[in-house]
């Protein structure tokens, strides 16, 4: 499942970069347009082992755990997929392309937005630290 999302994320990123847009703005742009279909597909995922994980029944104490780890899984994927997969393929983008890939249109300071979302970059950290939350 997590796997399937990081390969929608990373198809759309591209997408966004054959369109010419900057790495920073396609990377706004498919998280924020994918991040629906993953939580949906994650919680579609998790409702399925939800009667095995609070059942009580006979046989209940071998299929409990296995369920609770698989919800467990599938909800830590999900939560971490529109944060973990952008910060990695920038990472690569920038490392590999980056003479190839426009970065960004002018220069970024602290607490900087993008189309009115907040700008996964490089110093995206740092930024983040320095505005006022």
């Amino acid at each position: 499942m997590c796997t399937q999302n990081g390969v929608i994320l990373i198809s759309v990123f591209k997408q966004n970069l054959v369109c010419k847009m900057t790495l920073d703005d396609s990377i706004c742009e498919g998280v924020s347009s994918c991040v629906r279909p993953v939580v949906m597909a994650a919680l579609m995922a998790t409702i399925g082992p939800m009667p095995a994980a609070i059942g009580t029944g006979i046989g209940s104490e071998t299929s409990k755990p296995l369920a609770i780890a698989v919800i467990g899984g599938l909800v830590t994927g999900a939560l971490l997929t529109p944060f973990i997969f952008p910060l990695v393929f920038e990472r690569f983008c920038r490392s590999e392309h980056s003479k190839y890939v426009p970065l960004r249109r002018g220069p970024r300071r602290a607490g900087s937005r993008a189309g009115g979302k907040a700008v996964l970059g490089g110093n995206f950290w740092k930024e983040w630290q320095g505005t006022k939350h």
